[in-house]
């Protein structure tokens, strides 16, 4: 996806190889018109952890070495570890408002091997609740400073983050699943519920406002493109992100793709991130 001051101008669907991938990506990439120097990854995996917390003001480098060694005794293997500065906030005496985002290291590595291999370097590697928090701020036809749930019926699960005065306070990926019959509205309005109730936990009483919802699956689009279901039974305010970004595509987009306009929201977000905006 390419991103202008007057909005999109370009956006494709690329299924990339599963065999050969070293081999092929730079091809399939460049046949797409895609300038490898500009590629951010938007990697989607339920392992993902984010995590906003308040620190007393250090380096950057004690940052990281107590990170690492506060996730080292939660276990879970290896992880590569990456945090951001959101504010300085006063709390009994002066500390730094802090995002972490932890991914397992072997899983990164797999992801990313191919693209080193092909002489590839990715501008950033963001994960899907930051990059669909972007998309959401830029989309939203007003500033999202109030609590705020954004969701994502995505092509490999659900994604959804709480957002409060501008800043990501709680993120969760759960992988679709596999029940036959299973109701996806049931499945969605349940998992929105549960971060909704995480939320008022961690903020220690705070209410979601409202909820941004965009969908990239085309088997549910007609579930979802009307927000008015979500609101009955979430009783929140729901904006409809697929019907802002499609706005914003090129004639054809979605015919081209085959999916809802949706399924561009996360490279949407990921397009608009610069480096020194998320831990990268």
């Amino acid at each position: 996806m390419e991103v202008s001051p007057a909005g999109i101008s370009r956006a494709a669907v690329i299924e990339l190889p599963r065999e050969g991938l070293r081999a092929q990506l730079k091809s399939v990439l460049g046949q797409a018109g895609v300038s490898t120097g500009r590629i951010h990854l938007v990697p989607w995996d339920s392992e993902h952890l984010h995590r906003t917390q308040l620190l007393p003001p250090m380096t950057g480098t004690e940052r990281s070495l107590f990170l690492e060694r506060e996730l080292a005794r939660e276990g879970g293997g290896a992880k590569a570890i990456s945090s951001q500065i959101l504010r300085q906030v006063e709390d009994g005496a002066s500390k730094d408002e802090v995002l972490v985002v932890a991914a397992p290291r072997d899983g990164l590595d797999r992801l990313l091997a191919p693209f080193l291999a092909a002489r590839i370097t990715p501008r950033l590697v963001t994960t899907a609740p930051l990059a669909l928090v972007k998309a959401a701020q830029a989309l939203s036809p007003n500033p999202v400073d109030r609590p705020t749930l954004v969701g994502h019926w995505g092509l490999s699960g659900l994604t959804l983050a709480v957002v409060s005065d501008g800043l990501l306070k709680l993120a969760r990926q759960i992988p679709r699943l596999a029940v036959p019959g299973l109701d996806p509205l049931e499945w969605v309005v349940t998992e929105i519920q549960r971060s909704v109730r995480a939320y008022a936990q961690i903020s220690k009483g705070g209410r979601v406002e409202q909820m941004l919802f965009g969908n990239a699956e085309a088997a549910v689009e007609r579930v979802f493109s009307d927000p008015g279901q979500l609101e009955t039974r979430l009783g929140l305010p729901v904006l409809n992100l697929n019907a802002i970004i499609c706005t914003l595509l090129p004639d054809g987009a979605e015919e081209a793709a085959g999916l809802p306009a949706g399924v561009f929201l996360l490279p949407f977000g990921a397009a608009l991130l610069a480096p020194h905006e998320t831990p990268n």
